[in-house]
């Protein structure tokens, strides 16, 4: 379903929701005009020329920003590729009875096994969503601290009258995140902000299955990617003569709506809901289903209900993406027969990690894969690893003695930054240093990096000495940042995280 103007949005809205109250049929309308206006933005970036000339790096970040090219141009050709994978559905090829047996195999996998969980209060949930991340609605530039009471009220309201499916209309808004990938491309990727009424609902329903697996850190779902579980799940691998480390290609937006619901049903499946709550999750369903999507392509801006992809953002997006790509492995293993050890699974949303005492060809479960569930593998940046092998996973290599970092693509990621925060919200030499010191806290080898630069770095800043930095570069709940020394968190922290 196509909206090629919001007249056409509004009239559709008017006449499906004619016996709506007005407060709901207001915050449909500001959703979508906020929506509509945030449609043409584009990535964004800024050069940080301290850190190019630190690391004597014009040349890389010339040759980076040179492959991009012009940003509004790959930003376009981006969400023209992102509407024509989203806008057309996809089917899959799954026994039943197969994949009934694989659900089992996950219940004992993730040891949910026999378990019920109880639902929470909109405030209960509200309060276990990151804080200082944007609404999305109905407030798009506000962060969700800041419109909490407005919020839980509505999710009060909706409940109360039965009223939950009318969020179905709230259109979402693509966003930008600018990342260098671990090939050193400068990479422009979209994600698609649920409105934080949505994500409250989610965490309603889920936010027991959450508390799960904080307990249960050792599941095939990496739960906290803290390097601690890495290192035990690296000694488990070492049992096995190959690791395999797999890359799919457009992982979120190709995945069906069918597996979607397959696995939301599987996690309702293990929460206690009333009446009001099953109508509650199938309006869950629905709105991961068949959302509205509004993008700009060619300066034409234009509404459109999606038929297939995982949309990113929301409080379950990442837990539902882990468990559908433990659902395709599990399913491939069964149906073929290839040997990979359950036990040796690690996801976490579309990454993925697996061992055998079989030699398995790449190409092969690529094949299968795309056969049974319409996705593609990247058969070139799939990697295979051998026991005692540094293995590459979630961002970074490791092993059990460290985590280690890309030096080439850390000063990269130094010297390109995603967003630009005005001097007046946080000073040049506090957004400089926190990002220096921050980068590196999840690597071993950081501190070494640390301790090469920092003198070079400080006389940059024209400090004397190291100063606290901002573990996060954004306000939370109101309150002042959390300001850090590099010594303590060393001594406190250092690979904890």
């Amino acid at each position: 379903m196509y909206f090629t103007t919001q007249k056409q949005f509004q009239l559709y809205i008017n006449k499906i929701n004619s016996q709506l109250p007005c407060f709901v049929k207001f915050n449909v309308e500001r959703a979508s005009n906020i929506s509509w206006m945030n449609s043409k933005k584009s990535a964004t970036y800024l050069i940080e020329s301290i850190f190019v000339e630190l690391f004597q790096h014009k040349s890389k970040v010339d040759k980076i920003m040179n492959a991009v090219g012009d940003t509004q141009k790959t930003c376009s050709i981006n969400r023209s590729e992102a509407v024509e994978l989203l806008s057309k559905s996809s089917d899959i090829q799954v026994d039943d009875i197969i994949a009934a047996k694989v659900k089992g195999e996950m219940s004992d996998l993730l040891l949910l096994t026999g378990n019920k969980y109880k639902t929470c209060s909109p405030r209960e949930a509200f309060d276990t969503l990151p804080s200082a991340t944007s609404s999305s609605f109905p407030k798009f530039k506000n962060p969700k601290s800041l419109i909490k009471e407005e919020v839980i009220n509505l999710a009060h309201r909706l409940l109360h009258l039965d009223l939950s499916r009318c969020v179905l209309d709230f259109p979402i808004s693509i966003n930008w995140r600018t990342q260098l990938s671990s090939s050193g491309k400068l990479k422009f990727r979209q994600f698609y902000p649920f409105p934080v009424i949505v994500a409250c609902f989610e965490k309603m329903l889920f936010g027991e299955i959450f508390h799960h697996f904080e307990r249960n850190k050792l599941t095939p779902y990496c739960f906290a990617n803290n390097y601690i579980d890495l290192r035990h799940r690296y000694r488990q691998w070492q049992h096995y003569k190959y690791i395999y480390s797999i890359d799919y290609k457009s992982f979120d937006q190709t995945i069906s709506n069918e597996l979607i619901e397959m696995l939301l049903r599987f996690m309702f499946g293990r929460v206690f809901l009333n009446s009001k709550e099953n109508s509650l999750f199938e309006t869950i369903l629905t709105y991961h289903t068949s959302c509205f999507i509004v993008t700009s392509v060619r300066g034409v801006t234009f509404m459109f209900q999606k038929k297939r992809g995982l949309m990113s953002g929301s409080a379950l997006t990442n837990l539902l993406g882990s468990l559908i790509n433990l659902f395709i492995i599990l399913y491939v293993n069964r149906v073929y027969r290839l040997s990979i050890d359950p036990k040796s699974i690690s996801i976490l949303g579309d990454d993925i990690i697996f061992a055998s005492d079989r030699k398995l060809e790449i190409s092969y479960i690529a094949e299968i894969v795309k056969l049974h569930f319409n996705m593609e593998i990247s058969v070139e940046k799939s990697q295979v690893f051998s026991a005692g092998e540094r293995v590459f996973f979630l961002g970074h290599y490791f092993d059990d003695k460290g985590r280690y970092l890309d030096l080439e693509r850390t000063k990269s990621q130094l010297c390109i930054s995603e967003t630009y925060i005005p001097e007046d919200v946080l000073s040049t030499n506090d957004r400089i240093w926190s990002k220096f010191c921050s980068i590196l806290f999840k690597c071993s080898d950081g501190h070494a990096f640390y301790d090469l630069y920092k003198h070079d770095l400080l006389q940059k800043l024209r400090l004397a000495k190291p100063i606290g930095y901002y573990y996060s570069l954004f306000n939370n709940d109101g309150n002042p940042r959390k300001l850090v020394s590099f010594n303590e968190y060393k001594r406190n922290g250092w690979m904890l995280q």
